[in-house]
C-alpha cells in the first residue's frame, strides 16, 4: 500500500555529541518513521526532495516515482502522487537543478539529462537526447551530484570506491562536462561498497554510503567542492544498528542538515541531527 508507515524497526540510539548540530553525523537519531516506497515498486535505488521539503522522487530500474509530503519534510505525511515516468535508462540515481527545471538521471556509466516544462513536476518530463558518459572513469555508479550553480558534477564509483568530479562549461548541460582529473579516493575509510552521494549545498562537506554494511560516512572539503580536499572525519552512521538489516542505497538531507533521508531496499527512512 502507498504510504504505509512503520513504527520502529529497531531501538533509536542517540549518539553522543557534545555541541553537535545540523550536518554532524555524530548527532544522528533514527525518528522512528518510515515510508513504505513497495508498492510502487520495491528495491527503490533513487532519492531526492524537492528544496521545500514538498515533493520526494524515488527510482526503480526504468522508472521514476513522484510523491506528494502534505507536511514538508515529514516522511509520515508522504502519499504517491499516481505520476511516474519510465526512462528507458535503468536509472540509479536523480538529480534536480535548484529552480526544478531540469532532471538528471545515473544509470551506471550515463548520466542523462531532462527538461521540465513545469518545474518539479514529473509528468512535464521530456528527454533533452543530452547524455554523458562515465565509462572512462567507471561503469557502475548510484549516486550523483551537481554544485549548487550547475557548474560541477560528481559521481561515484561503487567497486571503485571513488568520487569523481567533473566540470561543466555551461552550467546544467552535461554534453559540455569533462572530467577534471580530480577523485577522492575513500575505500580506506567506507567498508563494503559505496552507493549513495550527497554533496552539502555550500561544497564543505560529503556523505557517502556503504549498501554492503549499510553506513553513512561523513567527509570534510577544505576547499568547498574541490574532492582533493576531502578528508574523512572520522565521524559515521550505522544504520544497520539503528534501523534496518536491509541494504541501503542513496540519502538525502534537509536544507539545514537537521534531516537526514536513507533510501532502503523497500523504505524511505527519516533521521533527526541534533
Amino acid at each position: 500500500m502507498f504510504g504505509h508507515i512503520i513504527g520502529s524497526m529497531a531501538a533509536s540510539r542517540k549518539l553522543a555529541a557534545a555541541g553537535g548540530g545540523g550536518w554532524d553525523l555524530s548527532t544522528t537519531s533514527y525518528d522512528s518513521v518510515s515510508f513504505d516506497t513497495e508498492g510502487s515498486a520495491s528495491n527503490n535505488t533513487g532519492l531526492f526532495f524537492k528544496s521545500d521539503g514538498t515533493r520526494m522522487w524515488t527510482t526503480y530500474n526504468d522508472y521514476i516515482y513522484q510523491y506528494t509530503l502534505s507536511t514538508p519534510w515529514d516522511l509520515s505525511t508522504a502519499s504517491y502522487d499516481s505520476v511516474s515516468i519510465e526512462s528507458g535508462q535503468s536509472a540509479r540515481q536523480i538529480f534536480f537543478k535548484s529552480d526544478g527545471s531540469k532532471m538528471y538521471t545515473c544509470s551506471m556509466s550515463t548520466i542523462y539529462q531532462y527538461t521540465l516544462s513545469t518545474p518539479w513536476d514529473l509528468s512535464t518530463a521530456s528527454y533533452d537526447s543530452v547524455s554523458f558518459s562515465l565509462s572512462s572513469q567507471t561503469t557502475r555508479s548510484y549516486g550523483l551530484s551537481f554544485k549548487s550553480d550547475g557548474s560541477k558534477m560528481y559521481a561515484i564509483s561503487d567497486t571503485g570506491k571513488t568520487v569523481y568530479q567533473y566540470t561543466l562549461s555551461t552550467p546544467w548541460d552535461v554534453s559540455t562536462a569533462s572530467y577534471d582529473s580530480v577523485s577522492a579516493y575513500i575505500g580506506a575509510s567506507a567498508v563494503g561498497y559505496v552507493a549513495g552521494l550527497f554533496i552539502k549545498s555550500d561544497g564543505s562537506k560529503m556523505y557517502v554510503t556503504t549498501y554492503m554494511d549499510s553506513v553513512v560516512y561523513q567527509y570534510t572539503l577544505s576547499t568547498p567542492w574541490d574532492l582533493s580536499t576531502a578528508s574523512y572525519d572520522s565521524v559515521s552512521f550505522n544504520v544497520e544498528t539503528e534501523i534496518t538489516t536491509g541494504n541501503i542505497f542513496n540519502l538525502f538531507f534537509k536544507t539545514d542538515g537537521t534531516k537526514m533521508y536513507i533510501k532502503g531496499d523497500d523504505y524511505v527512512y527519516q533521521c533527526s541531527l541534533a
